[in-house]
């Protein structure tokens, strides 16, 4: 068992109300973006990385746009709603931005 797989945590359970409606607001940062996912674990399953590659993605609040598209059929998958290439292009941009 990894490092990273021993202190696996969940996303936070406020989420849990699965984001399935169309009224969901749509996440402001990476970070909000990977607590729809019950837990980082199912996110990395579904998108072909590992745990420590999700844990990278928050910290650095950013998602190679290698893995957008895994992103989005994981989100459609999980009816999580609100989750496109255009909201994880302009995430990229306002990171870019800021920096």
């Amino acid at each position: 068992m990894t490092k990273a797989k021993k202190k696996a945590k969940k996303a936070p359970a406020k989420k849990l109300a699965v984001i399935t409606g169309s009224k969901a607001a749509p996440p402001k940062d990476v970070r909000a973006l990977t607590d729809r996912w019950a837990d980082y674990e199912q996110l990395a399953k579904d998108i072909g990385t590992g745990l420590d590659a999700v844990y990278s993605m928050r910290s650095r609040n950013r998602i190679d746009a290698g893995h957008w598209k895994a992103v989005v059929a994981s989100a459609r998958k999980r009816r999580i709603a609100g989750v496109t290439l255009e909201l994880l292009a302009d995430m990229h941009a306002a990171k870019l931005k800021a920096a």
